[in-house]
């Protein structure tokens, strides 16, 4: 009994002094959990994952959230939802509230969406006229530029009908 005694406060001392940074797929890993994976495509979770990371629900591995990094310049990250592979869920940030901010630190309290940039400017979904007459029940405020609305793209939102945004 005393010898399982030392060989557990062995195995938990050297637990201890190792408990660095864990790797999966290295061998060095660079942070307290480092995850390496092969590049590749961003694809619907289903079976398979073309991610390095899959957050999955249930038990048939068929479901989930898969984070990658693409194969092809820029190299670009991504952040997939869905299951069976074919079907591709909402992803929501922040869904019981707060702020969301890419290119800063702190986003504004006051907004849900804080961008923040000085060489780069916000561009909304484009699409053809018959595209955006496709969507089914477009939210109230929805923006988009149509491709082929006019000569020039035609930056338009909801305000019960699709509504040109025009200068005066």
């Amino acid at each position: 009994m005393r010898h399982h005694f030392i060989i557990i406060y062995i195995l938990l001392l050297s637990a201890g002094v190792s408990a660095q940074n864990v790797g999966i797929g290295t061998t060095a890993p660079a942070s307290k959990l480092a995850i390496v994976g092969e590049t590749g495509s961003p694809a619907i979770p289903g079976t398979t994952s073309t991610g390095v990371l899959r957050v999955g629900v249930g038990n048939n591995n068929n479901e989930g959230i898969d984070i990658g990094k693409s194969q092809t310049s820029p190299f670009s990250g991504w952040v997939q939802s869905g299951f069976n592979g074919t079907t591709a869920d909402p992803l929501s940030f922040q869904p019981l509230g707060g702020s969301v901010g890419i290119g800063v630190l702190a986003p504004n309290a006051s907004a849900a969406l804080d961008v923040t940039s000085t060489t780069q400017g916000f561009l909304p979904p484009r699409m053809t006229l018959a595209q955006r007459n496709a969507i089914t029940t477009p939210a109230e405020g929805l923006m988009i530029s149509c491709t082929d609305c006019s000569t020039k793209r035609s930056h338009q939102y909801i305000n019960g009908a699709w509504q040109a945004m025009t200068s005066k």
